[in-house]
């Protein structure tokens, strides 16, 4: 491991000299539970994570149009024996004018207006990397695909057709809640998904609609015969957001329409809805100089209780016909917000959540240390309390350049 962060860093050094800009990163993640490793067949077991990456980006012009971007990882996990070299991103976008373009290739989309919840921003997460503790902005997975985007008279136009991806589910040689596994059931990763965004300002405030078709980001698992088997089946959406300034912060406000076109018995992921009505309400402020507040509530109500008790396997306990998650976020920054603290809630009706408290520090330029935890609670067969065994303290030590 000592060997692969000296080549990073030399890596890196040269790369800067090419002026290209990225970071090296050690993370080191502890279980705080005991689990059964051999039994799980766990390979990331006390140590979840104990890993030497680096990111270089590249972000330039090669001809006065076109914006040519490319993201790439290396990455050494020493805790699941994992080596792997990716391509994060790489695209080209052109500019023929200057109220329309064309971006094609590897690319990380957000949509929608929340931060941490999502209903609007129909596009993958990285979920492995966001409960070991990685940085925000990888949550956001890529996808494969072409964006085009107008502009025609006070409306900006969005339209994406890339190919089918789902979330990244939290490995299963890590984490204890995923230990065995399923097979795949269908095709999804091979499909075409089309997607739509309008936005506009109205007043003071943004507005924008959005019309989807695409395979479910999240696995839906059932039984075949003795077979633990998953999907991921199409869905319909449309959807709008808002968002503005009022009562002295910033207030957000996103629903949606959400349709599986498909019917399936014997489902064991209990909050795998087929028919719901999503909705996010959303406020954020500067509670005080260097202190800042948000929260977020999600409502996910079921459009056919009859359809989805029909689909669930003899003994899955249903979820209620509205389901609520609650997230709560406060973090202070202090020193000329080289340090800062914080922690922010997930909770829901059912009674399970993730704690993540967490801390940083800029000591000199370019380097960063964070540390925090994820704290999971709740019933075996809920969202968070799935992952009980699996709560985990962790930090990390950046250089970027």
């Amino acid at each position: 491991m000592r060997r692969l962060a000296i080549a990073m860093t030399a890596l890196a050094t040269t790369s800067a000299s090419a002026q290209w800009t990225g970071y090296v990163q050690l993370r080191d993640v502890q279980r705080t539970r005991d689990v059964n490793c051999q039994a799980l067949d766990l390979s990331g077991c006390r140590t979840m994570v104990r890993e030497a990456s680096t990111e270089l980006l590249y972000d330039g012009k090669p001809a006065p149009q076109l914006q040519l971007t490319g993201r790439f990882d290396l990455i050494g996990d020493e805790a699941i024996g994992l080596v792997s070299a990716t391509v994060r991103e790489l695209s080209v976008e052109w500019h023929p004018s200057s109220v329309f373009s064309v971006k094609a290739g590897r690319q990380i989309l957000t949509w929608g207006v929340s931060d941490y919840l999502y209903v609007n921003d129909i596009f993958p997460k990285d979920y492995d990397d966001f409960f070991t503790g990685g940085d925000f902005s990888r949550t956001k997975a890529p996808v494969d695909g072409v964006r085009l985007s107008g502009r025609m008279s006070d409306t900006d136009i969005e339209v994406v057709a890339s190919r089918s991806a789902g979330d990244l589910s939290p490995r299963i040689d890590r984490f204890a809640a995923l230990a065995g596994g399923a097979r795949s059931a269908d095709n999804a990763n091979d499909q075409v998904d089309v997607a739509v965004r309008l936005t506009s300002h109205v007043g003071d405030w943004d507005v924008a609609g959005y019309v989807a078709s695409f395979r479910t980001r999240e696995q839906r698992f059932f039984t075949d015969g003795n077979d633990l088997v998953y999907d991921r089946p199409r869905d319909a959406h449309i959807g709008f957001s808002l968002t503005g300034n009022a009562a002295g912060g910033v207030t957000s406000l996103e629903a949606a329409l959400r349709h599986t076109g498909t019917d399936r018995n014997d489902v064991v992921s209990r909050d795998f809805l087929p028919s719901a009505v999503k909705l996010i309400a959303g406020y954020s402020s500067e509670v005080s100089q260097d202190l800042t507040a948000s929260t977020q509530l999600q409502l996910d109500t079921l459009l056919s209780r009859n359809r989805y008790r029909n689909s669930l396997a003899p003994g899955i306990r249903p979820v209620a016909t509205t389901l609520a998650t609650l997230n709560v976020r406060l973090q202070r920054q202090w020193s000329n917000q080289t340090v800062a603290t914080g922690a922010q809630l997930f909770i829901t009706s059912e009674g399970d959540f993730l704690l993540n408290p967490f801390t940083s520090w800029s000591p000199a330029d370019g380097w960063t240390i964070q540390g925090g935890a994820n704290l999971f609670d709740g019933k075996p067969d809920t969202n968070w309390g799935a992952f009980e065994n699996d709560s985990n303290i962790y930090m990390l030590v950046r250089y970027s350049f």
